[in-house]
């Protein structure tokens, strides 16, 4: 799979990023995982909004169909 840079800024940065620290998805799972631990003890100083509270859902929700489908392909890995 090739994934274009597209218009970035400095493309030698993002491709060393990219070959020698992490992908995208490494790079996004970590996002995922710290956002899940702050939601977690996430304690708000006022009811959320009802567009907070679906962002905070939308979150959860995405992680867990990323879940999904990372349990799928490992699944096929094992058979």
């Amino acid at each position: 799979m090739n994934i274009e840079l597209g218009q970035s800024s400095n493309p030698a940065v993002e491709e060393e990023v990219l070959t020698d620290v992490a992908s995208y998805g490494k790079q996004l799972g970590r996002i995922e995982d710290a956002l899940l631990v702050l939601v977690a003890h996430f304690r708000p100083a006022r009811p959320l909004t009802a567009e907070e509270e679906a962002a905070v859902s939308g979150l959860k929700e995405i992680v867990a169909e990323i879940a999904a489908v990372k349990a799928k392909h490992q699944l096929r890995a094992a058979s």
